[in-house]
């Protein structure tokens, strides 16, 4: 009898301390349609997600490469041009596949010590290597097949849902 009686008062204060443990708690996501709503799906989201789609490292198979060839033919860019976006989006994927491994590394040797990773610096570096890549094609390639890209990115934007999630601490009792 005490033992029951024990464990009900141990389970008690154990329920009360997580209810007044702040936790996180996820609010609905926030959807933002493409398809509705395509000028709020920001300019670097749509060409990150683009870049990533139509980009391939220097040693992708043959359908892969067919695959990038036909997305980029479709643009109907000069010869020229068209080497040089290949030269850009290989350079590109490079360094996002670099970037990707190395936040995986930080984030394993960060949860292995009790810690967590940096994702917002992760982040960061993405957008700058986004932004970074359209610099790169405004100065390498010419503006009519920069305005030829930026269209098919702005067509994009139709096919693309952006999910967010706002993240708050809240008192577990206090909801």
């Amino acid at each position: 009898m005490i033992r029951h009686v024990t464990v009900l008062v141990l389970s008690v204060f154990a329920l009360a301390a997580w209810a007044q443990t702040p936790s996180p708690h996820l609010h609905p996501d926030t959807v933002i349609d493409g398809a509705k709503n395509p000028e709020l799906i920001p300019d670097s989201t749509a060409y990150r997600v683009w870049l990533v789609m139509v980009s391939e490292l220097p040693n992708a198979a043959t359908q892969d490469r067919d695959r990038q060839r036909a997305h980029l033919a479709s643009l109907g860019l000069t010869e020229l041009d068209n080497l040089q976006l290949t030269t850009l989006l290989t350079d590109f994927k490079a360094q996002y596949v670099g970037l990707i491994a190395r936040y995986n590394e930080s984030a394993k040797a960060a949860l292995a010590h009790g810690g967590q990773p940096d994702v917002n610096l992760l982040l960061q570096q993405r957008d700058d290597l986004v932004r970074m890549t359209r610099a790169a094609m405004a100065l390498r390639i010419s503006s009519e097949s920069v305005s030829r890209i930026d269209a098919r990115v702005q067509e994009h934007k139709k096919h693309i849902q952006l999910h967010t999630q706002v993240h708050t601490m809240t008192t577990g009792g206090a909801q």
